[in-house]
């Protein structure tokens, strides 16, 4: 019974932390981020490159995260 509810206050926890990440939200952006690097003339301005680029590691770092949360939240609910 301790057991669980510690188990229900991390998971309260974990759930707080997703929706600081909202994923959703930050896939979007990554997705529009995409089309924009893969737009031909992407390249024609290096300063501007390199901040999207930034900003798309930045995203895919946060959403890798909230997978992260997403695992282990699932592997502790199963233990």
């Amino acid at each position: 019974e301790e057991l669980e509810r510690e188990y229900q206050a991390l998971r309260q926890q974990a759930d707080a932390v997703r929706s600081f990440f909202d994923s959703p939200a930050k896939q979007s952006e990554l997705n529009k981020l995409e089309a924009l690097i893969s737009e031909a003339d992407f390249w024609n301005q290096p300063e501007r490159s390199q901040k999207v680029l930034q900003e798309r590691k930045r995203l895919e770092q946060a959403i890798q995260n909230d997978s992260s949360i997403v695992r282990m939240s699932s592997d502790a609910e199963t233990l």
